[in-house]
């Protein structure tokens, strides 16, 4: 709702995976100008975009967008001819950013971990360069509960001049 009033002049559908089927997911996502999505492997259907579409990757707090460059690169291929910009939440405090100590790693918690080890992860503050996929710094922070800034990403939007 907060999208569709930074840009009143555009219509905005939200999609889900989970009340769509993989064939809906692909036929609304090929008639669209603007994909925005959480990083993450259902990104991979940015490959329907039609040309000339906007893919805005989202990240939470901590995550550097010029460290995971799947999509960007999907979206730089000749064949794809399509713009990319990536959003990084700058907020690290609650409402904004929630992350989640209490739940096991592969849930995105650090349950199990020492107080020390949970301390120096807490405080760092950017995600350190690592090999896929098994960090306890990129598995906390990807999992975090993000709020995202619909005005900034309409601002993207614009920029891109899509609509």
């Amino acid at each position: 709702a907060s999208l569709e009033r930074s840009l009143p002049s555009v219509r905005v559908q939200f999609i889900q995976q989970e009340t769509m089927s993989i064939e809906d997911l692909i036929e609304e996502i090929s008639k669209s100008d603007v994909l925005i999505g959480m990083h993450g492997a259902l990104l991979a259907l940015s490959a329907f975009l039609p040309p000339k579409a906007l893919l805005i990757e989202m990240f939470p707090f901590g995550i550097p967008a010029e460290n995971y460059t799947p999509y960007k690169t999907l979206a730089g291929l000749p064949e794809m001819d399509l713009k990319y910009a990536a959003w990084t939440n700058p907020r690290e405090e609650a409402p904004f950013n929630v992350g989640h100590v209490d739940r096991k790693l592969i849930e995105g918690g650090l349950q199990g971990f020492p107080e020390s080890y949970i301390s120096g992860i807490l405080s760092t503050k950017t995600v350190p360069s690592h090999q896929c996929c098994y960090s306890p710094f990129w598995l906390y922070r990807i999992f975090q509960d993000t709020r995202v800034d619909p005005e900034a990403i309409a601002n993207i939007i614009i920029k891109y001049s899509v609509l």
